[in-house]
């Protein structure tokens, strides 16, 4: 599958955050948004995977040669900045959560949850609840579990912002590994110590796509 942006442009108010893009990316790319502080990082993101309209242009799913189509939730997984993780569930509940939903059996999605946490480094907290993590915890439990979730494009919002190098270091080695096997994996980041693990770096705030 390819993933293509046709001139899509985005406004707030009297602020352009970026207008006119157009590329593409393909299944086992790994990318880099990048750009200061609200050149649209987050937006386009949002953008690309469908939870937000663009003002102009169009985001459009092409699947070997035929005709291009939307881009549909069931392709997509996505890391947001922050958490969103259920407090009163236990850590493997969390990450186990959208296997489930895609119908995979449970003994299976607990084994695939278990093995990306344990990549995270919280393989040690499985039955504890979610709302005694820390802010870096529950970081790398959302990538865990859009680790679990097997789609043919990964969204992920800063997902090394609250980690220390070592932790960041298993982060992009993991989304790097989910890019070798097959999936596009889109990074907003601040962080250029994540840009050189990517094959390519869109640069926003009045810089080239790369």
């Amino acid at each position: 599958m390819r993933l293509k942006l046709s001139h899509v442009s985005k406004r707030f108010g009297e602020t352009i955050l970026f207008e006119d893009l157009s590329f593409e990316l393909s299944e086992g790319e790994m990318v880099a948004v990048t750009g200061p502080s609200g050149s649209g990082k987050s937006t386009l993101l949002a953008i690309m995977c469908g939870l937000l309209s663009a003002d102009t242009g169009s985001v459009e799913l092409c699947e070997s040669d035929q005709l291009l189509v939307p881009m549909h939730p069931q392709v997509t997984a996505w890391i947001p900045q922050g958490s969103n993780v259920l407090g009163a569930r236990t850590v493997l509940d969390n990450a186990a959560i959208g296997a489930l939903t895609r119908g995979v059996d449970r003994g299976r999605a607990e084994r695939q949850a278990t093995s990306a946490l344990s990549l995270m480094g919280l393989g040690s907290r499985l039955t504890e609840l979610g709302r005694v993590l820390s802010g870096g915890e529950l970081q790398r439990l959302g990538v865990a579990r859009a680790l679990c979730s097997t789609r043919a494009f990964l969204f992920a919002d800063e997902p090394t912002g609250s980690l220390d190098r070592s932790n960041t270091e298993a982060v992009v080695s993991s989304l790097r590994l989910a890019a070798d096997h097959g999936t596009a994996v889109i990074i907003a980041t601040h962080d250029r110590a994540v840009v050189p693990s990517c094959d390519r770096e869109i640069a926003l705030g009045g810089t080239a796509v790369v």
